[in-house]
């Protein structure tokens, strides 16, 4: 999912940016006993998991991307560490964002040995092999 433009909140005392992506498969049973995992590409080769920060470069501040988890909602969102109490400035729209829900109950922890899965759920190509997700 790319951002279609990144919205503003300026509702609270940390300002960020932000965009909502519809979610029909997100319940609350997912968020409450299942597993959700956001991971960005920075239009690069490589895939990060957020939450996650970028460093400083010239010409661009240090942002911390995050989600947040409503029923039916995904919000990605990014904000300056440094400067919580200014909105950040937008950012361009190339990067991707992709998101996976695995839903918990029986055949999760079936899959699961000691309560942890066999493999770094921050390692999107471990993830997408385990559990046969297409690109």
């Amino acid at each position: 999912v790319n951002p279609p433009q990144w919205n503003g909140s300026t509702q609270t005392t940390t300002k960020y940016r932000y965009f909502d992506i519809s979610a029909n498969a997100m319940t609350q049973d997912i968020i409450d006993k299942g597993i959700v995992k956001v991971y960005t590409d920075f239009n690069t080769q490589s895939v990060y998991s957020l939450p996650v920060g970028k460093a400083d470069t010239p010409g661009n501040p240090n942002y911390s991307y995050f989600f947040q988890l409503n029923p039916q909602q995904l919000r990605i969102g990014y904000m300056n560490p440094d400067a919580t109490g200014t909105l950040p400035r937008a950012i361009g729209t190339s990067s991707s964002f992709r998101y996976v829900l695995i839903p918990g109950g029986k055949s999760l922890k079936a899959k699961a040995k000691n309560g942890k899965l066999p493999i770094d759920l921050n390692n999107y190509q471990e993830v997408k092999k385990y559990f046969g997700l297409p690109k």
